[in-house]
């Protein structure tokens, strides 16, 4: 039942991401990114074998969407799995309080992304990536208020 509810906020969060259903001002959050990370955080509770399940569940789902309806969003697929795999590695050796390993993770691969994304960095929008990590990182806490506190369990 997780892993449905998980693919069902992924489809979801991927038709927000493609028609920018929350834009403000030309900024828009990483909707993608940001589950994605929820869910390695998330997953960490559940067991390695799950969480193992979770993720390459989520990953072939988007690779399903981002092949069928937007192709050329594929480097921006790729980035995110590079982001997420980075993370998934270095959640055992963050803090060790979730909530704020989520959020430093949101914030380091927002920056991390762009980086992937744009290899030599130029020509990057600084200000608006900027705002963005700012927007991941209100999104990403509301998130994980309503995914994973105690009163609020979606998945």
């Amino acid at each position: 039942m997780r892993i449905l509810s998980a693919v069902a906020l992924t489809i979801v969060f991927f038709i927000f991401q493609q028609s920018q259903f929350l834009s403000i001002y030309g900024i828009n959050p990483n909707l993608l990114l940001v589950i994605f990370l929820l869910f390695t955080f998330k997953a960490d509770l559940l067991g390695q074998a799950i969480q193992v399940r979770l993720l390459g569940v989520l990953f072939a789902v988007l690779a399903v969407l981002v092949l069928l309806f937007v192709p050329f969003w594929f480097l921006y697929f790729a980035g995110i799995l590079v982001v997420v795999l980075i993370f998934n590695f270095l959640k055992n050796f963050m803090t060790g309080v979730r909530f704020f390993d989520f959020l430093i993770s949101v914030i380091l691969g927002t920056f991390l992304f762009y980086l992937i994304i744009n290899f030599f960095g130029l020509g990057l929008p600084y200000v608006l990536i900027l705002w963005e990590v700012v927007y991941n990182f209100v999104t990403g806490s509301l998130l994980y208020w309503v995914c994973c506190t105690k009163n609020h369990k979606l998945i």
